[in-house]
């Protein structure tokens, strides 16, 4: 089942719904909400959650009812955003700079002054082993935009400008799909949709080193062991340090050549944290 995410206006009639996606989180959304709503929403997000834990589902859903999930941003908020969202983009992923000026021009059109803009997220973090760890990613996110940081930025694909990019226009916006732009980056999509950032490994520069140091204190190990059968012959301790060098030789391996592929695969960013 597809979690799904939601890019739409808040008018006074009703609302107008821009951009959809299913199991992702398109960049070009990311740079229209900044650290303080982020922070404001996200310790809502984690009072939601302390109150399903101690409640029924029907006691948890009579809660929501009339709160919201979603990133609320204003007309102001929304032109400082995409203006700082635009020189990110100018200043380290030019070749996508088209698509997301003719993204913001399609919001300006149909976005006016009275009305809130309003970015629904929150189910993503089902792909995430708690709460708190989808919270810091989009934290990273944000704040990558905002410090001007391009290898840090993990939730933009170059091989996938819909999905992690836009979005797909939604029911009241049937207009953007004709854009040369949009032609263009859907005609190169990969043939397997991204269903979240972790579908596409980066590396981390952290686990990477920590591979590198425990690579290069596993031979200590292995000459212990070696001195031990020599003096002791198999027993269980020489056997027991010979087991623990053996993982210590995969563990930095794995680490070591899973971050070596993820610096050399080619993406929009030749070296994401």
């Amino acid at each position: 089942m597809g979690h799904r995410s939601y890019l739409y206006l808040n008018k006074k009639e009703e609302n107008f719904y821009a951009f959809e996606a299913n199991n992702s989180v398109p960049f070009f959304w990311l740079t229209l909400i900044d650290t303080e709503t982020l922070n404001n929403k996200t310790r809502e997000w984690k009072i939601f959650e302390e109150y399903s834990k101690n409640h029924t589902e029907i006691e948890f859903e009579n809660y929501i009812l009339n709160k919201s999930l979603g990133f609320k941003i204003n007309f102001n908020q929304f032109k400082k955003n995409y203006s700082k969202g635009e020189r990110f983009i100018i200043n380290h992923f030019p070749e996508v700079i088209t698509l997301y000026n003719d993204f913001i021009k399609t919001l300006k059109l149909h976005f006016e002054k009275s009305d809130t803009l309003k970015i629904e997220i929150d189910e993503i973090s089902a792909f995430y082993n708690s709460l708190d760890e989808y919270i810091i990613e989009l934290s990273n996110e944000i704040n990558a935009i905002e410090t001007g940081k391009p290898e840090n930025i993990r939730f933009l694909n170059m091989y996938d400008l819909i999905a992690s990019g836009t979005g797909f226009e939604s029911i009241n916006l049937k207009s953007f799909s004709k854009l040369p732009s949009y032609i263009e980056a859907y005609k190169n999509r990969r043939a397997v949709p991204i269903k979240n950032q972790k579908n596409n490994p980066q590396p981390r520069k952290q686990s990477f080193i920590i591979g590198i140091v425990i690579l290069l204190i596993s031979p200590i190990f292995t000459y212990i062991t070696y001195r031990g059968y020599i003096a002791d012959g198999p027993s269980f301790t020489v056997c027991l340090i010979g087991l623990f060098n053996l993982l210590f030789y995969l563990y930095s391996f794995g680490e070591v050549t899973s971050n070596f592929k993820a610096y050399t695969k080619p993406t929009g960013n030749k070296s994401y944290n």
